[in-house]
């Protein structure tokens, strides 16, 4: 048998054996999170290290929420993601998820920019309000008020 054959093989029986997004979601497991509605997880364990639930479409693995969410609820717009709503990344429930920008996405999670983004004071206590609050280039606020103390302490040690 050469490779072509060997392909063209491994191709049909993926074919054969696929399982539609619909049949992935009636095989999921509901599971209360504390949310209006329940989770849903499928029985296969999440990939180790995105979290998501993954599924198999035509020989490939893809993760689950895409396909069920265009199965059950409709097309994704090209220029969004799905956001998870009840920020866990196993759930399949479309209910639970939001198509939204990149930026929507990174700045609802936890990671340090999303963090970074939500605070309303700078470390010492001053606000960050238009008034008070210098844009960096590089996109990060600064503080004008701390800014010009540093400013001031620098001058000090190099009038010393």
């Amino acid at each position: 048998m050469t490779s072509r054959e060997w392909t063209a093989a491994r191709d049909a029986a993926a074919k054969a054996r696929t399982i539609s997004p619909r049949e992935h979601w009636e095989r999921a497991e509901p599971f209360d999170m504390g949310h209006s509605t329940e989770c849903m997880f499928l029985p296969r364990k999440p990939h180790p290290t995105t979290g998501y639930a993954i599924i198999e479409i035509r020989g490939r693995q893809v993760e689950a929420h895409r396909p069920i969410y265009k199965e059950l609820i409709g097309p994704i717009p090209d220029d969004l993601e799905l956001d998870h709503l009840c920020r866990q990344r196993a759930c399949v429930n479309p209910w639970h998820m939001e198509p939204v920008t990149h930026r929507v996405n990174a700045l609802r999670g936890y990671g340090v920019g999303a963090l970074a983004a939500r605070k309303r004071e700078c470390r010492k206590g001053h606000p960050f309000n238009p008034e008070n609050t210098y844009i960096h280039p590089r996109g990060q606020r600064v503080c004008r008020t701390c800014q010009v103390e540093a400013n001031r302490r620098g001058r000090r040690r190099g009038r010393a």
